[in-house]
């Protein structure tokens, strides 16, 4: 028997959910690296790749900025403006 997805059933809650925590997401990282190719690039993995991508992104920015948790979170030119 098929799935109706537009029905909102069980399925269709969790799809709308996990489709709108991933753009959610997706618009995160392209604000964080100021709407460049390398955030759009970003975007598009989280949207296409899941919920590994994010978790795998956020694992390597940490380790990149060495327990600066705003340079993390907002990105290296925005952090760089809150220091002056």
């Amino acid at each position: 028997m098929r799935d109706n997805q537009g029905a909102l059933t069980w399925p269709g809650q969790f799809n709308l959910g996990f489709f709108g925590m991933l753009s959610l997401s997706a618009s995160y990282l392209v604000w964080r690296h100021h709407f460049t190719p390398v955030g759009l690039l970003a975007a598009a993995g989280e949207l296409f790749r899941g919920a590994p991508f994010p978790s795998l992104y956020l694992f390597a920015a940490s380790t990149t900025v060495r327990g600066e948790i705003v340079r993390m979170l907002i990105g290296d030119v925005r952090a760089a403006g809150l220091r002056d």
